[in-house]
């Protein structure tokens, strides 16, 4: 892989990760080297885009077209937009239409989809109860639910 060191499929091999996530990373002989190491890994793609659920999924996923003929078949978890923010319902709506289309088009192509990507701490706790029923065709049409968590140990 690019930008990585070179024994990084030997480390992920003896890791066994339950997840690998990729980064605008089109390499098939990488995703392929990765899988025949660790079989049992699942490999997420995020494609980093200036896009975001403002604008269609269709802009989005014909930006990321080129990688994903390269990788489609390999088993590999799509992830849409990176750390959406909801701010309102309609914020809410927007981000769902977006999120049920992008399914859509991968669903179509016959691949597997990551829904949300939330950032830590978005959206916050206190606007869950509201914005959550209007976040229910996207997390049904998403095969995963993803978010971010960073740990800081105290002590």
């Amino acid at each position: 892989m690019s930008n990585c060191p070179n024994n990084a499929f030997d480390v992920l091999e003896r890791m066994q990760p339950s997840v690998v996530r990729i980064y605008n990373q089109s390499s098939e002989m990488s995703i392929d080297e990765i899988r025949g190491r660790c079989p049992n890994t699942l490999i997420a793609y995020r494609h980093y885009s200036d896009h975001d659920d403002h604008e269609s999924a269709d802009l989005f996923f014909d930006e990321m077209r080129d990688m994903f003929d390269k990788l489609r078949g390999r088993c590999v978890l799509w992830e849409g937009i990176n750390e959406p923010i909801v701010q309102s319902l309609d914020g809410a709506r927007v981000l769902d239409a977006w999120i049920a289309r992008f399914a859509q088009l991968l669903h179509g192509e016959r691949e597997l989809v990551a829904g949300f990507c939330w950032s830590t701490g978005n959206p916050a706790p206190d606007k869950l109860p509201q914005i959550v029923p209007y976040l229910a065709d996207a997390a049904a049409a998403a095969d995963v639910h993803t978010f971010h968590e960073y740990y800081c140990g105290t002590g």
